[in-house]
């Protein structure tokens, strides 16, 4: 008998034993697990911050191409006035050339903001909202006039702090757009107001309903009836919200449109 409870302890401890062995080695695959579970999130997650830079980076070149056409429309409808030499058209080459140098240098990109809200890649200062303005005005009455469009102009002199290269490019493409879709009649105006400066952008045109609007200020969104990539009014609103300035987009269907650009 005392032979044959000996031989059932020693095999109780066998048991327990190997149980207590089975248990590390759970344990051992567990934590193995956890740790690959970890490396695959960390993974993951460079995974997501690459693809999202490289989106960033994808939206930086189509917005720089896309700003980089309008100057150069510009610059075609002008060539033939520097033949003669004349000093307004030179100038206004130059005004055009400044813009496509300052957009090359990556001034005014939408994407770039540090965590202080301040706007990367160009520098503000304090200037007449007029400056730039005058270039924009510059820069787009001939395709105006190419389009069979009047650009009218009512300036003000108020000063702004602001980025001027990324100020112009909002401008640029708010006029670009309006000569593209905008009727036959665009006004190009600025007034002082008791907070500050308001930059507006009024045609004539056939004007959107409430979805199209919304649909229109969507990146790669464009109408039905539209020739354009989807990508001006998503780079005023992208520049618009880096800048920290207000821009609104008013329309009606039949009325025509108007956007604000509040500094």
């Amino acid at each position: 008998c005392i032979a044959f409870s000996v031989a059932i302890l020693l095999r109780i401890l066998a048991i327990r034993n190997e149980r207590d062995k089975a248990q590390t080695e759970a344990l051992a695959a567990a934590n193995e697990q956890l740790r690959l579970n970890a490396q695959l999130l960390e993974s993951q997650r460079n995974y997501d911050e690459a693809r999202e830079l490289s989106q960033v980076r994808l939206n930086q070149l189509s917005d720089v191409s896309h700003d980089i056409r309008q100057p150069l429309l510009s610059l075609r409808a002008a060539l033939g006035k520097i033949r003669g030499q004349n000093e307004e058209a030179t100038e206004q080459m130059q005004a055009a050339f400044d813009y496509l140098e300052g957009i090359a240098r990556g001034q005014g990109n939408a994407a770039a903001r540090n965590e202080g809200n301040e706007f990367l890649g160009g520098a503000f200062e304090e200037f007449p909202v007029r400056v730039v303005l005058d270039n924009v005005r510059e820069i787009f009455r001939h395709e105006a006039a190419q389009l069979g469009k009047e650009l009218r102009y009512r300036p003000c002199s108020a000063p702004v702090h602001c980025d001027p290269v990324a100020l112009m490019r909002i401008v640029s493409n708010l006029v670009a757009n309006a000569l593209k879709h905008g009727g036959d009649n665009v006004l190009l105006a600025a007034r002082q107001r008791s907070d500050g400066v308001r930059i507006e952008v009024w045609d004539n045109g056939k004007g959107l309903t409430e979805e199209e609007r919304d649909q229109a200020l969507q990146r790669g969104q464009s109408g039905d009836s539209s020739t354009g990539d989807g990508l001006g009014l998503a780079i005023v609103a992208e520049t618009a919200a880096s800048l920290g300035v207000g821009f609104e987009l008013r329309s009606r269907k039949g009325k025509g449109t108007v956007a604000f650009i509040s500094i």
